[in-house]
């Protein structure tokens, strides 16, 4: 497990989080700012985050490393994550649902893991790369700054 620690009140507590380390259930990494060499570690990315802001980060990072991924079905991840090609959207908040998806990707061959890796590099590449990021800001700009 890797990131920050977030205090609001829907976030699992920090004390859980040390705890479940100190007992081996997780191993928590701690926060970086240089994700690269873990998401390469990573057999693939989870993000059972609930909030509704837009497309996460970590997801586009990993994607982009070719790493499947398991998220929320959110709207920022469900614009990202396609059932079955690059990944798994679980039900918010459903612990079940989240086990099920993991348990779903751990059981597929490395030919199929490797794939949707390869499916969501795909995804990045022609919905999310920084030239088309730069012409949708662009764009935007420009028609404020002429209407």
């Amino acid at each position: 497990m890797l990131g920050f620690f977030d205090d609001n009140p829907a976030a699992i507590p920090r004390s859980q989080i040390h705890e479940w380390h100190n007992d081996k259930t997780i191993d928590y990494l701690g926060h970086t700012d240089a994700v690269a060499g873990f998401i390469e570690q990573a057999d693939c990315i989870v993000l059972p985050s609930y909030y509704r802001e837009g497309i996460p980060l970590s997801l586009l990072e990993g994607a982009s490393m070719c790493k499947a991924l398991i998220a929320a079905d959110t709207p920022g991840c469900r614009t990202l994550i396609e059932e079955g090609v690059n990944g798994y959207l679980c039900k918010e908040q459903d612990v079940a649902s989240l086990a099920e998806k993991m348990t779903t990707y751990y059981y597929l061959s490395a030919t199929e893991k490797h794939q949707m890796g390869l499916e969501g590099r795909k995804t990045v590449l022609k919905h999310f790369s920084n030239d088309i990021i730069v012409d949708i800001y662009r764009t935007k700009i420009n028609s404020i700054l002429h209407s």
